[in-house]
């Protein structure tokens, strides 16, 4: 068996933390991977520093101030984007 990480399982885990911890749901239907969070009202600037400490801690990626530009939380996808970003220059 695999110790891999996918991207699915990163999708999964991203979605499932923001389904969790912003729309106290389990239900995925409810956050397409696309979704603006910003815009839907999902994430606001705590949001956010939550979620970063929730990829550092479950990614052992660190996230600089420097990451965080304006569309690097945007939504589940680009914030796998990120945090697969940071894993490349971790592991390189």
């Amino acid at each position: 068996m695999s110790d891999a990480v996918t991207r699915a399982d990163r999708l999964a885990a991203v979605r499932g933390f923001i389904l969790d911890r912003f729309l106290f749901s389990d239900d995925p239907s409810l956050l397409p991977d696309d979704q603006s969070l910003i815009e839907a009202g999902i994430l606001d600037s705590m949001g956010a520093l939550e979620l970063i400490e929730f990829l550092e801690e479950r990614f052992g990626v660190r996230i600089r101030d420097a990451d965080v530009t304006p569309g690097a939380l945007e939504s589940v996808h680009r914030i796998v984007e990120l945090v697969e970003a940071r894993l490349a220059v971790d592991d390189g």
